[in-house]
């Protein structure tokens, strides 16, 4: 079962929205991503966070909408709130839209929220008009979507034996740490697949365009 969690970071465009949420069973907005579906003519499943950031004008619209509302002083985001619903209801796949943007503060948090998605065994990812954003622990063949550039980190800890076979710039065995630049803008080349394979660690996969 695929949820889709839109929160209140930049919205998402139509475009992205409306393929993700055709493809989706269960809609959860997450406090000022309500909006998001309010706007394109859609209405979530689930409503929730403190609702301290949503417009006057789409709180009337709440009624109705099963809406699970929290203290402002939580120790939790709205986003994490929506992430937590959606593993209780047993989802397998979780897009999240509407978790980046200008608080950067809140895109690192939102960073983790795959992290919370890979202990629990649930395909995750971020989305928004730039960039897709994923989590693994295991080797993985990447399929090229349509974007100019693939990026690599580690999360948390070093990645060891870490190589990229099949790409523009390919690696052997390398350590991929957090922060480094060798491991940005790659670029798939004509058969589409690049293989990740390393030995420990957690890499942070970014599709990305300008």
């Amino acid at each position: 079962m695929k949820v889709l969690i839109v929160s209140g970071g930049n919205p998402p465009k139509k475009d992205i929205f409306l393929e993700e949420m055709k493809s989706s069973d269960i809609l959860i907005g997450a406090d000022r991503g309500c909006e998001t579906y309010f706007k394109y003519g859609f209405v979530p499943h689930y409503a929730l966070g403190d609702f301290d950031s949503i417009d006057d004008f789409y709180k009337d619209k709440l009624e109705g909408i099963n809406v699970l509302k929290f203290n402002s002083e939580k120790d939790n985001t709205d986003s994490e709130i929506a992430l937590l619903k959606a593993i209780e209801l047993k989802a397998d796949k979780i897009c999240i839209l509407g978790v980046t943007g200008t608080r950067l503060d809140h895109v690192l948090g939102n960073l983790g929220l795959l992290n919370i998605a890979l202990k629990n065994n649930i395909e995750c990812y971020i989305r928004d008009s730039n960039n897709l954003i994923l989590l693994t622990n295991k080797d993985i063949v990447l399929e090229d979507k349509g974007y100019k550039y693939i990026s690599f980190q580690a999360f948390g800890n070093d990645v060891e034996g870490f190589s990229i076979i099949g790409a523009k710039y390919e690696v052997e065995n390398n350590i991929l740490s957090f922060g480094e630049g060798k491991f940005i803008s790659n670029e798939f080349l004509d058969n589409k697949k690049i293989n990740i394979k390393f030995k420990k660690g957690k890499i942070l996969i970014i599709y990305s365009k300008d």
